[in-house]
């Protein structure tokens, strides 16, 4: 073996080994952000004679809670999708470098390959993560809503409604945009793979 495969393979070792770190830990992200989130809504529950404020605040560190979990969980996703369209492209090399012999890594190019037969890196099945980590966070929000709304607190009613909402619009856009980033990197990598042509590529 020549240094220049010694040298990539132990690239290539290094940025599978980081993808798969993230997907780690987007998977521990997920649950201590579930339990957490759990356990702030078991804390509510029993808050039912606390003021208008400290209602608000409980409730509304559910989807705070939520908002910051699916940010760290989309870091991680993004970190793996890179690692993995650069490990693409040194399967790619390989491929050339043994050439007309069978290639001798092909995960990644698979992935690349056969996930969208359209050229682009739809994730779309990871919105459910979001609307998991939201859905949450319903219980101790709505219970808390009906409760101020009962005591005619309908100032408190409407604070907790805009930072609820307010939260699902940041986080939610925060989502698009790293969907766009890893869409992007895929027709990127696609292109320099010969698998599409960078000019007719579709755009994330």
């Amino acid at each position: 073996m020549d240094d220049w495969v010694a040298v990539i393979l132990e690239e290539y070792k290094t940025l599978r080994t980081e993808s798969l770190q993230a997907i780690e830990q987007m998977q521990r992200t997920l649950q201590i952000g579930l339990v957490a989130i759990g356990v702030i809504t078991g804390i509510g529950v029993d808050s039912a004679d606390a003021s208008a404020g400290v209602q608000v605040g409980i409730a509304a560190a559910t989807p705070a809670l939520a908002a910051a979990v699916l940010v760290l969980w989309l870091d991680q996703l993004r970190r793996s999708v890179y690692a993995g369209a650069h490990c693409a492209l040194i399967e790619y090399r390989l491929a050339e470098h043994f050439r007309p012999k069978a290639p001798p890594l092909t995960w990644e190019t698979q992935i690349q390959t056969e996930y969208d037969k359209g050229g682009r890196y739809r994730y779309h099945r990871h919105w459910a993560t979001f609307v998991a980590l939201f859905a949450a966070t319903m219980p101790m929000v709505v219970t808390s809503i009906v409760r101020l709304a009962r005591d005619d607190d309908w100032a408190a009613v409407g604070a907790l409604s805009l930072i609820f909402a307010g939260l699902v619009v940041a986080a939610g856009s925060y989502q698009a945009y790293v969907h766009g980033a890893v869409s992007s990197k895929h027709g990127e990598t696609r292109a320099a793979i010969g698998l599409e042509d960078p000019k007719t590529a579709p755009e994330a």
